[in-house]
């Protein structure tokens, strides 16, 4: 463990956050990216939908 790092869970955290944030860096995570996008996009037009048939439209 790093002398800086006060507990093996702040290391595990950093080793989480270090591997993601290279992830990001070298477009690894960019297709994961796409899908998210897409299904919040399908999950807000889903809302849409629901509150425009309970409104009566």
């Amino acid at each position: 463990m790093h002398g800086n790092i006060p507990s093996p869970f702040a290391t595990e955290a950093l080793a989480c956050f270090q591997a993601t944030e290279m992830g990001l860096r070298v477009g690894f995570f960019k297709q994961i990216e796409v899908l998210l996008v897409r299904t919040m996009i399908d999950g807000i037009f889903s809302l849409w939908a629901k509150r425009l048939e309970i409104e009566g439209f």
